[in-house]
């Protein structure tokens, strides 16, 4: 096939054109970003307290995002951004095969971030009918990424045919379709994650501006949508894939801002408490206040979360009318998302 399109492109002159230096360029700010990322939410949780199964989640996420990342960059060195007719014999199957590994974790991926995201809510609202529509996507997220990863590894017998079209005999259900319906799919997900927590912060008892802006900043995550909406319009675009070295490039691109934002929306909303640890003037008291004294909390009552810690469940929203008084509600910030930050770090470590 290979050969086939060299000797096309050479009797019709087809164009040269070559975008993988701006992906290797985006995949090393994106593998930067998402270490600073991970740092803040990890640190930030830590000063308000211990790690809990949400925050191992968000570790082993950043391990696949390295990866992920780390196996873009390498296809897009290897000529993916490129046509195939421009490219030397043996790298389109290298490309492909790549491409076939990134594929397989992506699904996963996604999930486990967007399972972070439902685990922290779980460690914010303590009412059962939350609790139990928290488990219920929970639930949904991994059985539909599961679900995602298996079609996409699977969808071609043998699987190699995947990136090597030259093994007979061989056939794939579609080129296209796993890609499709995992931007489907992560956008019902996304959805769900929005959703969930809506009514509870509604219920909070604060301004309407800073319910929006604590709204905003945990579902931040959930604007991936999004980019999943013009993933899955790209998708369409390329019904037939043709050209994969090039047609690939574009969804690639597309899946990357999905899990840069995604993974923003899981790290965000603990941003007060890093802010806390480098700028203590500033942030550190107000956090150091409203920190517990580390003796145990009786929650009784409260819904058991097998496999998180305790300072975890610490985390929950006690009864409106056993909350402080507190005005901090009322600070207002030229800095929107600074705003937001505080609030919603005020809010978790008074839940504590």
């Amino acid at each position: 096939m290979w050969r086939l399109f060299k000797s096309q492109a050479s009797v019709c002159d087809l164009p040269s054109e070559n975008s993988s230096t701006a992906s290797i360029v985006g995949g090393i700010v994106s593998a930067i970003f998402l270490s600073v990322l991970t740092v803040v939410r990890l640190a930030g949780k830590r000063a308000v307290r211990n790690w809990g199964l949400d925050d191992l989640i968000m570790a082993i996420s950043f391990v696949l995002a390295l990866t992920v990342v780390g196996l873009s960059i390498y296809m897009s060195y290897r000529g993916m951004g490129r046509h195939m007719w421009d490219l030397q014999d043996g790298q389109v199957l290298e490309v492909l095969e790549t491409l076939f590994i990134a594929t397989a974790i992506y699904p996963v991926l996604l999930a486990l971030v967007k399972i972070s995201i439902v685990l922290l809510y779980l460690g914010i609202f303590p009412s059962k009918g939350f609790q139990i529509a928290a488990w219920v996507v929970v639930g949904f997220i991994a059985v539909s990424g599961l679900a995602m990863d298996l079609f996409a590894v699977l969808t071609c017998s043998p699987i190699e045919y995947a990136w090597n079209k030259d093994i007979k005999p061989g056939h794939c259900i579609s080129e296209i379709l796993p890609s499709g319906m995992g931007a489907a799919v992560g956008v019902i997900q996304d959805v769900a994650v929005v959703v969930l927590p809506a009514i509870q912060v509604r219920k909070l008892q604060m301004k309407k501006r800073q319910k929006v802006l604590v709204m905003g900043l945990f579902c931040l995550g959930a604007f991936g949508c999004l980019a999943a909406v013009a993933r899955l319009v790209s998708v369409t675009e390329n019904r037939r894939i043709i050209d994969p070295t090039w047609q690939y490039a574009s969804m690639g691109a597309w899946s990357g801002i999905e899990l840069v934002i995604v993974y923003t929306g899981a790290c965000l909303p603990l941003m007060r408490g890093f802010l806390g640890l480098v700028w203590p003037k500033k942030f550190g008291p107000t956090m150091q206040e409203r920190r517990t004294d580390g003796q145990p909390v009786d929650h009784s009552g409260a819904s058991t979360r097998p496999g998180l810690t305790h300072e975890m469940n610490q985390l929950r929203e006690p009864p409106l009318s056993h909350q402080p008084g507190r005005n901090d509600w009322d600070q207002e910030s030229s800095d929107t998302i600074g705003e937001a930050a505080q609030t919603s770090h005020d809010y978790l470590s008074r839940s504590a």
